[in-house]
Order: structure tokens, then sequence, then C-alpha cells
């Protein structure tokens, strides 16, 4: 079953109605290199959907599919050109281990929801605790992980979220062009994180957000992920 980390799909109708937003990838101010380092890569969480032409949005299962095989084939190719060994995720088979590793991936999610909310959503949202520093961590237990995959240095989580205009909503857009308003038929949200599986510690985050994305092809899912991981630290 694929994870679902939920960092976008809880705010999908936004993000898939916004424009093009930029932002640089945060990072721990401990300086690192992953040179050769041994990443656990989890399964990338993507959902592709289809905008109707009332804003209504439904989950393409075939789109889907085909999105992510692109997508984790990206992933690990630009892993092995950053010389880094990809170890992919797999779960122990003691229930109690299991449970563990479970535990570390819910803790994740709300730590990169939160990730989101107050370092992507303006000085507003900033946490005044956090006084600009990029300082978050999933806990000591993320250490499990690492014992249970080889001795792995990092785990990497990727999400992506993507929308395609119906036809009828192409025509909606269309209408709204002639009026001087935009058309999206792309709109595409990434997040990826990067945690120290010795510490907890998320060491670099970033989410990228586009509105040309079509990850439903082997060069857009290409695209996509060196858009998102273009700049990981080897």
């Amino acid at each position: 079953m694929r994870r679902h980390l939920g960092v976008i799909l809880a705010v999908a109708v936004t993000v898939l109605a916004a424009g093009v937003g930029h932002a640089d990838p945060r990072r721990s101010p401990a300086p690192f290199k992953l040179g050769d380092a041994r990443i656990v890569l989890f399964a990338p969480s993507v959902a592709v959907y289809e905008l109707g032409a009332g804003g209504q949005m439904a989950l393409k299962q075939d789109w889907t599919d085909a999105a992510h095989g692109h997508v984790l084939n990206a992933i690990e190719a630009a892993l092995a050109a950053g010389k880094a060994t990809v170890v992919p995720y797999q779960p122990p088979e003691v229930a109690e281990r299991r449970a563990a590793h479970m535990q570390v991936t819910k803790v994740h999610t709300l730590v990169a929801q939160t990730i989101v909310r107050h370092e992507y959503g303006g000085d507003k949202l900033r946490l005044p605790s956090k006084a600009g520093r990029f300082d978050w961590s999933v806990g000591p237990g993320a250490e499990v992980i690492r014992q249970d995959n080889a001795e792995a240095d990092y785990a990497l989580f990727v999400e992506f979220i993507e929308g395609h205009s119906s036809g009828g909503r192409v025509a909606v857009n269309v209408a709204a062009a002639v009026l001087g308003g935009p058309i999206i038929t792309g709109a595409q949200t990434g997040v990826a994180s990067l945690v120290d599986l010795r510490t907890g510690d998320v060491v670099w985050f970033h989410r990228n957000r586009e509105t040309d994305g079509d990850l439903r092809t082997p060069g857009g899912a290409r695209k996509a992920v060196g858009r998102l991981l273009k700049e990981l630290p080897f």
C-alpha cells in the first residue's frame, strides 16, 4: 500500500487553484554533504486529479499509477547521479518494529505539514519560537528505521499532487483568459524532506509549485523531480 503523508492532499483544492510559487529549500544550519550517503527512499506519494468545469476534483487512478512509476524512476536516477546509495524502504516483519516505523512516519507527516505552513506560508505564519532558524525534528525514534534498513544515513520522503483540466474546465479557462484571467492546466506541487536517521532532524526540506507539470510522462516526471531535488546537498 502506498504511503500518503497528507502534506499536500489536505489542501489540494487551494494548491491546484494557486499560481506558481517558487521558494528556496530550507536546510539545517549545520553544514553537511550527502556524498556517497545511504538514503532510505520511501515510496513516493503521488496523486493526479482531473479538475472539472465546476472546480471539483476527481482522482484519476490510471494517471496516478503511471505518474507514480515515473516519479520513482526519476528519484532513483537523481540520487544515483549524486552518487548516493539508494536503499528502498522495507517494513520489518516483526509487528512491534513495524509499529515503531509507522509511528515515526506519522510524526513526520505532522512535522512536514507544520513546516509547509510555517516556513512557506509567509511571515505572519512563522513561529516566533523558531526565530528564523530551520529547526525541525521527528525525534530520536527515527533510529529504528536506520537499524532495519541497512544502517542508512538518511530517509527521503517525496510527495506530489497534480491537476489537469477536463474539457469543460479548459473551456472555462479559455473564456477566463479572454477576460484577462489565467489558464492553469498542469498545476503541480511537490514536497520533499530529508531526515537524518541518527538524530531524527529534518536537515533539508523543499516545496515547489509549478503550472506546467505533467507527471504522467517520463519526461514530465524527470523535470518535476529535478526541480524539487535540484538543491539537495550532494
